[in-house]
């Protein structure tokens, strides 16, 4: 069974708002993203690139991904690393975060490592 997790955080004026919707797959790494993002007193962009494709489990150790979007064009991108959790990059948020580990098969039954961002 496919998992949705919904985010809606921040006003636009002083912060930066969020508002999406994340579907995990229960199989397969296409993960379908909808929403918006608004930088604190810009203009509100519609999140586009959707789907993205998330990292496998790994066979050995862990992946840390997270999704961002870029504040001015609403663009999607994934960013990895298996040392630890990445940064977004500068001019993007993170709306979503993982971390995979060899028991990770199904990202949609592991909810205690999925966490929506926190602004």
């Amino acid at each position: 069974m496919s998992m949705t997790v919904s985010n809606a955080t921040g006003d636009g004026i002083v912060e930066t708002r969020i508002a999406c919707s994340i579907e995990l797959p229960d199989s397969g790494t296409s993960v379908l993203v909808d929403g918006t993002v608004c930088p604190a007193g810009g203009a509100q962009v519609t999140l586009t690139g959707s789907p993205v494709t998330i990292p496998v489990a790994p066979g050995a150790g862990s992946v840390f991904y997270l999704i961002e979007a870029n504040l001015l064009t609403g663009g999607l991108a994934v960013v990895q690393s298996t040392v630890s959790m990445p940064s977004a990059d500068a001019g993007s948020v993170a709306i979503f975060q993982q971390t995979l580990t060899p028991a990770s098969t199904d990202p949609g039954l592991d909810p205690a490592t999925s966490t929506p961002d926190t602004y």
